[in-house]
This record gives C-alpha cells, structure tokens and sequence, in this order.
C-alpha cells in the first residue's frame, strides 16, 4: 500500500512584524504575495513556508483489537464470539490510509502553523514598486 501524503505546497504569507502571530495567505510567489500586502508605504515581512501538518498515523485514532472487540460483540456470533478476523495491525495501517486520503481530498490546511523555508524578509513596499 503507497504512503498517501497530504497536499502540502509552499506559499507565501505576510505580516506586519517580524514576529507576527498570524501570517495571512499573500499567494504562490513572493511577488504576489508582496502586492497582495502592500497597504500605503508601511512595512510588511514575509515569509515563504508551508503550513504543518497533522501526523494523523500518530493519533492513534484507530485501534484495531478495541475495533476487532465491538465487533464481536455483536449478537450475530452468539455466545462464542468471532473468530474469523484479521491481522489488526493491517487494519489500523489501512483506516489510517483511508483516513489521511479523506484529509488530502476534502480538508485544507487553512489556520495551521507555519513551518517556515525562507523569511522573515522585511519588504518596504516603496521600495519594491
């Protein structure tokens, strides 16, 4: 089974100190992302990063013997459980497959943290024009 990744791309934010607490989204390249900032001639920083990601592997969201239990009990197998089940390890590997591709097709990553790659920059927007 192929590793599934999260959709990860670098992007460029801003903010308006070199320590900000939030970076807003100024797009796919520093030249956009320094237009998108631009307000008057104040100084803006930016930064190229990608957003973090959850290690949803490591949330240990599925455990496949407590998963293998609540099917057993159920009545269909009577007094003498199931027998007929797999390896669970295999299980958790494929829940958290599924689990990860879900995130992939239909989450975003909007209000994660930032791992930075290049940045702070301060950027006069004076100056850049």
């Amino acid at each position: 089974m192929a590793d599934i990744t999260i959709n990860n791309p670098t992007r460029w934010f801003y903010g308006f100190s070199f320590d900000a607490e939030w970076w807003a989204n100024g797009g796919t390249t520093r030249e956009e992302c320094i237009a998108a900032a631009a307000m008057g001639d104040q100084p803006i920083w930016i930064v190229e990063a990608k957003r973090m990601v959850p290690d949803l592997a490591a949330m240990n969201l599925f455990e496949g013997d407590d998963l293998v239990g609540q099917i057993q009990e159920s009545e269909v197998w009577g007094e003498d459980g199931w027998e007929g089940y797999g390896d669970t390890d295999e299980l958790e590997k494929r829940l958290n497959a599924t689990l990860t591709q879900w995130f992939n097709e239909t989450c975003t990553l909007d209000g994660a943290q930032l791992d930075f790659v290049h940045g702070p920059e301060r950027i006069d927007p004076v100056k850049a024009a």
